[in-house]
C-alpha cells in the first residue's frame, strides 16, 4: 500500500480511495470504499489510461465484456462490484482480496508449491474457470499474477482485460507495454492466429499448475529469442521434469497441442476433486498468507506528494504479439456439471469431530512483505442502478462459537489446549474465551480474548492471555502470545501460525467433567495406577503412579472435554519432587471398556499408546 499523491483523484464514482495498491501499464489501482458501505467493506478500484481508453474499440469491446463479467460470481475468483466505463478515466471496481500472487510466492519468496498444493491449486483454477467460461467469457490471460493466494485457496482473477485489448492499436499497445496475452503461458492456437476457446485457458492452466510446482515454465523462458519461445510452444514438448506424479499427467493433457485432446475444465475439477488432507499450503507460508489477508487497512485516505513514479506492484503484463490478431465468437460454451460445491459448516464440524487429525508442525520462517493485490478487469453495467453489497469472498463465512481442542505431537514440547468460545466473534467484536492448556510439564487455566480478522470471519485471532498455572509454571504452558486458527471447508479448523500447522477438533460445548462411571481406581498389570475423580475444566482430576525399578513416579492430568462417553485429558505432568513417570505426554483418552464398568481402556491421540485397566474401587 502506498499514499495517495497529488495527482491522485479523492474518489471514483461512489468509492472514497484510501491509498493505491499499485500501478503499471493499463493504469493505476486503488484500495477504495463506497460511501454507503459498511467500515469492513473493500474493494480494488482500478483506472484505464487515457491512451488506451481514448481507442474507440477498446471502449466497445471493453463494455461487452463489463456486461458479461457481472454474470461471473463464483468462490474461486473475484467478483465485480461496480464499473463505469464511460467515465474518463474509465474505471472499475472488484472484491479486494488481499493476497500475494502466485508469481510473488514461486519467484521470490516460497519457490515451488509441494504436490498437495498444486492439486489444491488445480481443482480450485478449474472451477473458476468453469464460473468464468459459464459466464460467456474466455480468460485469455491465465498466468501467475492473475492468481492470488488466501488461506482457503487460490483465486484467478483479470478475466475479460485481453478480449478487451484485442483489436487496440498496436502501437499503442506497445507504448503502454501492454498486450493481450502472456507469450510464455499462451497456448499454440493463440501464437498461430487462430480461434481461441475454452481449451485455450486450460492449456494455460497446465502451464500455471507446471511452473507452480517446479518453479518454471514447461516451454522455458525467452532467453534465446521471443521467437524460439513461441516455436517451442507451438511445436515442441513441454519439459516436465520435476512435476509430482499426482498431477504430471494432468499436466501433460492439458498442454496437448490439439485443443480437443484437452480436459475440461468440469473434468479437472472431478479429477483433483478429492483434495489432499489437511491444509492447502504448508504452514509456513499458510502463517504469512493468513498475516497478508488480516493485516490493517488504512481507516481514511492518507496523501503525500509521489516523488517515486509508478510502482509495478500488482500488474505484470505480458510482451506485444501485433501479429497475432483473435476476433471469435464463444460458441457452445457447456455448463457441465460436476463442479466442487462448498461444505456445509455443520459437515464439515460433525467430520472434524468423528475423526481426529494429527498434522507434523512446520517452524515458521521470517519473511519478507507480501504485497496485496487484488484486481479484475471487469465490471457491473455502468447504470445508477443501486445493488446490495456481495459477500466478501477471500474467505469463507464460519462460526467459530463452540469447544476447540487441539493436539500438538511434536516437535516437543507437547502440547494440548481447550478453548471454550461462548458466542460467535466478528472483526469488531472481542469474544472472552476460556482456555485450559498443557504441556509435560504444566497445566494452565484461564482466558483470553478473540476476534475474526478484517474481511476473513473463517480467520479467528486468540490473543491477551491471562492464565494461572494449576500444575507447574505459567511459562511452561505454551501458549502463544497470539494464536490464529483458520476454518478451512471439509478439512476443519487449523492452527496456522506460530509453529502451526495441526488440526484443531471441534468438541461439544457442554462443560468438561469426569462423569460417575469413570471415577474410582484402575490398574494395569504393568503396575501403573491411576485415581479419577470430581474435577472441571484443566483441573487436576486425574492421578497415576507407576512403580518401576525400585521408584515410584507421580503424575497428574486435567479434563478438556467429555463426549462420546470418552474422557479427554491433558498428558502426564509429573507431581512436584516425583521423577517423570515414561509415558506420551499428548492428550488422553479414557473410556469404557465393558459394560458393567470394570475395565477402562486409556489411549494417547495418536493411537500408539493403549493401556487397559481394572477397577480396583
Amino acid at each position: 500500500m502506498q499514499p495517495l499523491t497529488q495527482d491522485d483523484p479523492t474518489h471514483l464514482g461512489p468509492y472514497w480511495l484510501l491509498s493505491r495498491i499499485g500501478a503499471g501499464g493499463m493504469g493505476r489501482v486503488y484500495l477504495g470504499r463506497h460511501r454507503d458501505a459498511p467500515t469492513g467493506s473493500l474493494a480494488a478500484v482500478k483506472t484505464i489510461r487515457a491512451e488506451i481508453a481514448d481507442s474507440a474499440t477498446f471502449r466497445a469491446r471493453f463494455a461487452r465484456e463489463v456486461r458479461a463479467a457481472q454474470r461471473v460470481s463464483d468462490t474461486w475468483t473475484a467478483p465485480v462490484l461496480d464499473a463505469n466505463t464511460e467515465a474518463t478515466p474509465p474505471w472499475i471496481a472488484t472484491a479486494y482480496v488481499a493476497g500475494p500472487t502466485l508469481q510473488q510466492v514461486v519467484d521470490s519468496d516460497f519457490g515451488p508449491l509441494p504436490s498437495a498444493s498444486a492439486h489444491v491449486l488445480a481443482n480450485r483454477m478449474a472451477l473458476a474457470l468453469m464460473a468464468i467460461h459459464e459466464a460467456g467469457i474466455i480468460h485469455r490471460d491465465v498466468k501467475p499474477s492473475n492468481v492470488l493466494l488466501t488461506p482457503d485457496g487460490p483465486r484467478v482473477i483479470d478475466f475479460g482485460i485481453a478480449r478487451a485489448l484485442e483489436g487496440t492499436d498496436a502501437e499503442t499497445l506497445s507504448s503502454t507495454g501492454s498486450a493481450a496475452g502472456s507469450p510464455q503461458f499462451m497456448a499454440p492456437e493463440q501464437i498461430r492466429g487462430q480461434s481461441v476457446t475454452t481449451a485455450t485457458d486450460v492449456f494455460s492452466l497446465g502451464c500455471v499448475l507446471a511452473y507452480a510446482a517446479t518453479g518454471r515454465t514447461p516451454f522455458g523462458g525467452a532467453e534465446a529469442g521471443m521467437h524460439a519461445l513461441l516455436f517451442r510452444i507451438a511445436y515442441e514438448d513441454p519439459d516436465l521434469t520435476g512435476v509430482p506424479e499426482s498431477v504430471a499427467d494432468l499436466v501433460r493433457e492439458c498442454l496437448a497441442k490439439d485443443p480437443a485432446d484437452r480436459p475440461s475444465p468440469a473434468r479437472i475439477a472431478e479429477w483433483t476433486e478429492t483434495a489432499p488432507d489437511g491444509a492447502w499450503l504448508p504452514p509456513s507460508l499458510l502463517a504469512r498468507v493468513v498475516d497478508v489477508a488480516s493485516a490493517p487497512v488504512p481507516e481514511k485516505a492518507s496523501r503525500e506528494p509521489d516523488h517515486t513514479g509508478p510502482r509495478v506492484d500488482v500488474l505484470s503484463l505480458g510482451v506485444s504479439v501485433p501479429s497475432v490478431e483473435w476476433d471469435t465468437q464463444l460458441d457452445n460454451v457447456r455448463a457441465d456439471s460436476g463442479a466442487t460445491s462448498q461444505p456445509s459448516q455443520e459437515a464439515a464440524l460433525a467430520e472434524s469431530a468423528r475423526k481426529r487429525r494429527r498434522r507434523t508442525k512446520v517452524a515458521t520462517v521470517t519473511v519478507g512483505v507480501l504485497v496485496a493485490s487484488a484486481l479484475t478487469y471487469a465490471g457491473w453495467p455502468s447504470d445508477d442502478t443501486r445493488r446490495p453489497d456481495p459477500p466478501a469472498v477471500a474467505a469463507q463465512d464460519f462460526d467459530f462459537s463452540g469447544a476447540w481442542v487441539l493436539v500438538q505431537d511434536s516437535p516437543k514440547p507437547l502440547f494440548t489446549m481447550r478453548m471454550n468460545v461462548p458466542s460467535r466473534p466478528g472483526s469488531d467484536t472481542n469474544v472472552d474465551v476460556e482456555v485450559a492448556a498443557a504441556t509435560a510439564d504444566a497445566v494452565c487455566v484461564g482466558g483470553a480474548t478473540a476476534h475474526t480478522a478484517p474481511r476473513h470471519s473463517s480467520i479467528l485471532v486468540v490473543t491477551d492471555f491471562t492464565l494461572r498455572a494449576t500444575s507447574g509454571t505459567v511459562q511452561a504452558c505454551g501458549v502463544s502470545a497470539t494464536m490464529r486458527f483458520i476454518y478451512e471447508g471439509d478439512r476443519g479448523v487449523s492452527l496456522v501460525d506460530g509453529e502451526g500447522g495441526q488440526g484443531v477438533d471441534s468438541m461439544e460445548p457442554d462443560p468438561a467433567y469426569v462423569p460417575s462411571e469413570l471415577k474410582g481406581v484402575w490398574e494395569d498389570e504393568s503396575g501403573l495406577r491411576i485415581t479419577i475423580r470430581d474435577g472441571g475444566l484443566g483441573q487436576t482430576a486425574v492421578l497415576g503412579e507407576l512403580a518401576e525399578k525400585g521408584r515410584t513416579c507421580h503424575w497428574e492430568a486435567a479434563p478438556l472435554a467429555y463426549e462420546e462417553e470418552r474422557l479427554d485429558t491433558s498428558g502426564a505432568q509429573p507431581r512436584a519432587g516425583s521423577p517423570r513417570c515414561p509415558s506420551y505426554n499428548g492428550l488422553y483418552s479414557y473410556t469404557l471398556g465393558d459394560e458393567d464398568g470394570t475395565t477402562l481402556i486409556r489411549s494417547s491421540s495418536t493411537g500408539t499408546a493403549t493401556t487397559e485397566l481394572h477397577r480396583v474401587r
